[in-house]
């Protein structure tokens, strides 16, 4: 199935020799920041999240595709689909081709797609991961109610205030370090990179370079159109802030209140 663009001139198919890998995630852990700034580097094209399950983006001219058959191919035949994605034929000057992936995504890690990213041990595969988890979801509640992911412009003029139920915490806390587990385990046999949002956020620059040497590109000065949307503390944000403190003290979890 020819779903690429070819007046694109990344897709122009020439050759396949490129590094083929995949930014593994949960949600609200920087991955645009990261995959905007991988897709400026003009030897790496870093697609979003081509498995999500209402739609599939595969670059700027997207409106091209039959929409309902390309989804139809990749629910009945992911493998095809995921092999034509990170192994097809791109021009010459491509190095790096890869795409973004939530941990649920691709109908979960059991599932075919996963099970052929865990065979292919030239994968590379880079592991996001945003280290507080109380934050994170503070920042999946926040763009719920703001029904936006983020802004290339517009930020939050003022604290999105939310509360937050301990028992939907306690199961967030626990399912997400179940995922950063499973996937250090899974993917143990790879080349394999683990970055973390706030490095990613705060050392912006340090942590591109990085990147790029492990995806075998020579480094470049990147950019991305991308801004944080929350610039608030953690108690300026959640509104029952001290009662989540209060009963996380003693936890595993306590160290997501040190401000």
């Amino acid at each position: 199935m020819d779903f690429f663009n070819r007046n694109f001139p990344k897709f122009l198919a020439e050759s396949n020799k490129h590094c083929p890998f995949v930014i593994i995630k949960g949600h609200r852990t920087g991955s645009s920041f990261l995959a905007t700034h991988l897709d400026s580097h003009p030897e790496i094209i870093c697609l979003p999240e081509i498995f999500h399950p209402n739609r599939v983006v595969l670059g700027p001219d997207h409106k091209v595709c039959d929409k309902e058959k390309l989804m139809g191919w990749r629910t009945s035949h992911p493998v095809d689909f995921i092999e034509k994605v990170l192994n097809g034929k791109y021009s010459q000057n491509i190095k790096a081709v890869g795409f973004k992936l939530l941990y649920e995504d691709a109908a979960g890690p059991d599932r075919p797609a996963w099970k052929w990213m865990q065979e292919n041990k030239q994968l590379h595969i880079i592991h996001l991961i945003r280290d507080n988890h109380l934050a994170q979801f503070l920042s999946l509640r926040q763009a719920m109610i703001r029904g936006r992911w983020n802004a290339k412009t517009k930020v939050d003029t003022n604290p999105i205030r939310v509360s937050l139920p301990v028992e939907q915490c306690e199961v967030m806390f626990e399912r997400t370090d179940t995922w950063i587990k499973s996937m250090r385990i899974r993917f143990s046999s790879h080349p394999y990179k683990e970055v973390h949002y706030d490095n990613l956020t705060t050392d912006t620059s340090n942590e591109l370079h990085h990147i790029q040497k492990f995806l075998g590109v020579e480094p470049q000065k990147l950019k991305s159109g991308l801004n944080k949307l929350n610039r608030w503390s953690l108690r300026e944000s959640i509104g029952n802030y001290d009662v989540l403190k209060k009963h996380f003290h003693g936890t595993q979890w306590e160290k997501f209140f040190d401000e």
